[in-house]
């Protein structure tokens, strides 16, 4: 009785956690107190794996590695920061790795929890059914805001003004989108689809595309297509009749191919002319060819941390924005609004070449963990491969593998797909 107790209280405390992550960024206009949601995750994560390593003397190879990567992306760094002479400042240095590092070590603590520790089913169906609230509330506000301006749209693209909600902007709300999908597609793993889960499906892509995010359009396409063929590989699978290379055989027919890159070309071409293209000045577009120029003027390492594209060279404003010509573009000024748009080009810059290599083998592994961690869930896997997609979409205009947002959905994303007592229903 008391064990069923204690498990209780800590599910009551990860749904508050939870609650304030899905709500961390409308709460940081209320109070600045409410940016340290992500570093407390931080805090907790380093002291959890620290206690993990202690007690059990032993962990999954691949954490190791990834542990690994992440040092040898900290010393590379702090080589460029030496060699440079840019930036000097411990405290600056040591923000940055922080900076960097944060989601994937909330990562690595949360496999490492949750593997060990899972929430029950009723805490899932606990937190779906709060998502399901706010998807009503959002919809609603969205119905409204199409006709009386409530402060809930900002900007207009194709003809559409774009829905933010109660974030800070349409490409936030964009981001807690891929969270909403994520819970309901991995809630499909222990529930049937029924007309109650398609009414909040429809809900949610309804509010979710209305941001107007190319990035939204496309991962919801690559939703959608990973459940009509994991449905009809399942069904094929119960038959007998087929293998699973066959049926893919069917469904990637190169005409099938085709008209979804030419779905994806037209959603995204708008965009990629807007930032990068002959005639764009945008932050992103100078945020790209600045990190070019300064991984190429200080190759082989990168000017060193805390000098480019992240947050912590925004807050202390990097001498390089100066140096690069960068300080003359509106959203680039010291206290600018853009100073984070971009993830690559900050790696590159900030570690050199070997920094983006660093990074592109520390992504891969990270992916490969994350996946394999739902092997043999259909839902549970279709949930991931879409959010592993959406990241890597995103990591080409904003920071997405090192944002606040990113970490705390990584600790909820683990909590929901190690789930206790998971139920396989009929094809999945």
């Amino acid at each position: 009785m008391e064990n069923s107790k204690i498990v209780k209280v800590r599910e009551i405390f990860f749904l508050i956690i939870f609650t304030l992550i899905i709500f961390q960024n409308p709460l940081m206009n209320l109070h600045s107190n409410f940016r340290y949601i992500d570093e407390f995750c931080f805090v907790l994560s380093v002291i959890y794996i620290i206690f993990y390593l202690c007690i059990y003397r032993k962990c999954e190879k691949i954490y190791i590695g990834m542990i690994a990567v992440m040092a040898l992306m900290a010393l590379v760094g702090i080589i460029s920061n030496f060699k440079s002479d840019v930036e000097r400042s411990i405290y600056i240095i040591v923000l940055d790795i922080v900076y960097f590092t944060k989601d994937f070590i909330c990562f690595i603590a949360a496999g490492l929890y949750f593997r060990r520790k899972r929430v029950g089913r009723g805490f899932v169906n606990v937190f779906t059914a709060e998502i399901h609230f706010i998807l009503l509330i959002a919809f609603v506000c969205l119905c409204i805001s199409q006709f009386v301006d409530i402060g809930m749209t900002r900007g207009v693209r194709y003809g559409i003004p774009c829905f933010k909600f109660i974030y800070s902007n349409a490409g936030m709300w964009s981001q807690y989108g891929i969270l909403f999908l994520f819970v309901l597609t991995a809630d499909l793993q222990m529930n049937r689809l029924n007309y109650k889960r398609i009414f909040y499906f429809a809900l949610l892509f309804i509010v979710w595309l209305f941001s107007c995010r190319s990035r939204a359009f496309v991962t919801a396409a690559i939703w959608l297509f990973f459940m009509v063929v994991g449905r009809k590989i399942s069904d094929i699978r119960r038959a007998g009749d087929h293998t699973i290379r066959q049926v893919l055989r069917k469904f990637l027919k190169p005409s099938y191919i085709i008209f979804a890159l030419c779905v994806i070309f037209l959603l995204g071409w708008e965009q990629f002319q807007g930032y990068f293209g002959e005639e764009a000045t945008t932050a992103r577009s100078l945020l790209f060819s600045g990190g070019l120029s300064i991984m190429k003027d200080y190759f082989p390492f990168g000017s060193g941390f805390g000098t480019f594209g992240t947050e912590i060279a925004a807050q202390y404003y990097s001498p390089l924005y100066y140096r690069y010509g960068l300080s003359s573009f509106w959203a680039l000024t010291e206290g600018g609004s853009e100073l984070t748009d971009c993830y690559w080009p900050a790696v590159g810059a900030e570690m050199g070449l070997f920094g983006v290599v660093l990074a592109a083998v520390l992504i891969l592994l990270f992916f490969k963990v994350f996946i394999q961690s739902t092997r043999g869930y259909k839902y549970f896997s279709i949930a991931t491969i879409t959010y592993c997609v959406y990241l890597l979409i995103s990591s080409t205009a904003t920071g997405i593998f090192a944002s606040y947002i990113t970490a705390g959905f990584l600790i909820v994303c683990m909590a929901v797909i190690n789930v206790d007592q998971t139920k396989r229903i009929e094809g999945a």
